[in-house]
């Protein structure tokens, strides 16, 4: 069935989504519920971001999909936008993740569903330990998608172009017996949502991970001073040797430079089952290389996600 075609067979709604973030991914999501008949709100903490789809009552979304997606209430007030919602889409970058769990703790009831999209690199788990801190008195489940399911930008403020919708999103909730609730739920919305097994699969698959590794960036003198080069192995995927080549990096720290079918077998139409994968980062530092124990600490960021790790 052509995905266009989706809007027919999902005329009744049986969920009330808010999408929070109206950024290129909230955009399209929100029309997208909105064309397939579902009821739905959209937050987002700059008010004017929002005149568009007030003025317009909703969302024009082309491409992949094409229609109009009415939107029920377009607000900065998170308590308004929460009230009566069974399931909350949060399409932020992860920055956003502490801030937004902070805002949304007070107004979360029972069984209610926040999904991040995505949850890049431990993002439910840093979402639950907020809610909790910010004085949580239901009993929401958190889950996370392992990466953004559409590929998509926002065209202006009451327009959105879907490029793609991915075949396959694995998602997993927290806790991971929660998952197949989850997805049921999703399922009406979201057919392309598979199960993730639980949030540490999710997190150490995102490819944000690999693919946006931290940048060399000035000190304070403006240098730039990489001290420390670590190879970090995370489960999931299977390497092979690494090519010959190297990605030529300041002042003469280089990175060896891994291919698509190099990070996985199944690139290269390899059938065999990934196991783990290995990726290289740098670390930048005023300080002279470090030594003995301190040398085999590892400092990595997710990029785009700007979770950092020790």
């Amino acid at each position: 069935m052509h995905r266009k075609e989706i809007a027919q067979d999902c005329a009744e709604p049986r969920s009330v989504y808010c999408v929070v973030g109206a950024g290129n991914g909230g955009m399209a999501m929100a029309a997208h519920l909105g064309v397939m008949g579902f009821r739905v709100r959209l937050f987002n903490r700059t008010a004017e971001h929002l005149e568009g789809v007030r003025w317009h009552g909703g969302i024009k979304v082309e491409g992949e999909i094409e229609g109009f997606g009415p939107v029920e209430l377009a607000t900065s007030s998170m308590e308004k936008a929460l009230e009566g919602v069974d399931i909350a889409m949060v399409v932020t970058p992860s920055t956003a993740h502490r801030g937004l769990a902070s805002l949304m703790a007070p107004h979360l009831r029972d069984n209610q569903i926040v999904v991040l999209n995505p949850g890049r690199t431990g993002g439910a788990l840093e979402f639950l330990k907020q809610i909790r801190q910010d004085g949580l008195s239901g009993k929401p489940i958190i889950a996370e998608a392992q990466t953004f399911l559409y590929a998509s930008r926002a065209l202006s403020r009451y327009e959105a172009r879907i490029f793609r919708i991915k075949n396959e999103v694995p998602v997993a909730a927290l806790p991971a017996h929660k998952t197949a609730e989850v997805l049921r739920r999703l399922e009406p919305a979201f057919p392309w949502f598979s199960p993730g097994g639980d949030v540490l699969s999710t997190s150490l698959e995102n490819i944000g991970a690999v693919f946006h590794p931290a940048l060399p960036s000035s000190t304070e003198d403006g240098s730039r001073r990489p001290t420390e080069i670590s190879t970090i192995t995370l489960m999931g995927l299977h390497p092979r040797s690494p090519s010959s080549s190297n990605v030529s990096m300041p002042n003469g720290c280089t990175s060896p430079a891994f291919s698509a079918s190099d990070r996985c077998p199944r690139a290269s139409g390899s059938t065999r089952a990934t196991t783990r994968m290995e990726t290289t980062f740098v670390r930048l530092s005023k300080t002279p290389r470090p030594t003995g124990e301190s040398a085999h600490r590892s400092i990595f960021s997710t990029g785009t996600s700007g979770r950092m790790f020790r």
